[in-house]
């Protein structure tokens, strides 16, 4: 093969590349440019150890750009970004401003306008401190119960975030508890009330112990008739009827209960004449009696 041959053919093929390069050239300069609206979007890195941004910067920043529209057409499928180094900034406030230079763009485009050109970014220190639990309680216990001890597991819990945040908390709330269903020894696991930006150790969760009790109330029974067991023959009670105090749950003895309480004599035995004999109370388990007048009668059995 002639070398001359091969560098002619090489000529020839340089001269038609150059005569397309000026070709496109010609094309793009001579080509419409047009405006078009572009998304940049924002990544902000190495945030110095121990502290956090505060505020929420934006995570994307409208360009406007203009160029040959067959640029711009290739613009829309590509995502853009810029990167935004943080890790020589103390805390503070800082406002950084976008330069036209910044926005990564092909080759024949120019960037006219920024929105937001600044951008505001707040460093903070994140600490730590231990706070009180506050259980929120709502509604009441049903009729007849009453609250009578609250305790929160565990009874503080550590915050962490921003100092700005976290030296405001004095407590921290717990998201409220019904009572209207509660009875009796009752542990439930609830959710805390958490600012934005803070961290709770280890968990956003306690527990809220609550003791109900039955209200004990006393009631005063009066004109209670007196039953007769074991009797034999005509009989006459002196007194017939006896008052007595008890004391026991509201819902046996409340104002709207009929609580299942009888007095009774027992004559068994006993022969005909003149007797005084104890008055006898039945009454429910949990219900008991306070005071009873008169605790003797008298009872005359006829032969």
């Amino acid at each position: 093969m002639n070398p001359l041959n091969i560098l002619k053919q090489n000529i020839f093929l340089k001269i038609l590349s150059l005569i397309f390069a000026i070709i496109l050239w010609f094309f793009v300069v001579l080509e419409d440019k047009v405006e078009q609206d572009v998304d940049v979007f924002v990544h902000y890195e190495n945030i110095p150890r121990g502290l956090m941004l505060v505020n929420t910067p934006p995570i994307k920043i409208h360009v406007k750009v203009v160029g040959p529209r067959s640029i711009l057409r290739n613009l829309t499928r590509k995502t853009l970004y810029i990167n935004i180094d943080l890790s020589e900034f103390e805390p503070g406030h800082h406002f950084i401003v976008v330069h036209p230079k910044d926005i990564p763009l092909p080759g024949g485009l120019e960037v006219i306008a920024i929105q937001p050109k600044k951008i505001e970014l707040v460093l903070e220190r994140i600490v730590s401190r231990l706070v009180p639990v506050e259980p929120i309680l709502a509604g009441s216990p049903p009729s007849g119960w009453k609250l009578v001890q609250v305790s929160v597991i565990p009874p503080k819990v550590r915050l962490k975030g921003p100092e700005s945040i976290v030296y405001k908390i004095k407590r921290l709330r717990t998201k409220p508890v019904d009572l209207s269903n509660l009875t009796g020894e009752v542990t439930k696991t609830v959710e805390l009330e958490v600012p934005d930006m803070i961290t709770v150790i280890p968990a956003p969760m306690v527990k809220i112990k609550f003791l109900i009790k039955e209200k004990i109330v006393e009631r005063e029974i009066r004109d209670l008739p007196i039953t007769v067991q074991g009797a034999q023959g005509p009989i006459t009670l002196k007194p017939q009827k006896v008052s007595a105090i008890l004391r026991g749950p509201e819902r046996l003895l409340g104002p709207f209960a009929s609580p299942k309480i009888k007095a009774f004599v027992d004559l068994k035995g006993l022969k005909p004449g003149r007797h005084r004999v104890p008055v006898h109370i039945s009454l429910p388990s949990e219900v008991k009696l306070i005071r009873l007048q008169p605790k003797k009668i008298i009872v005359y059995i006829s032969k």
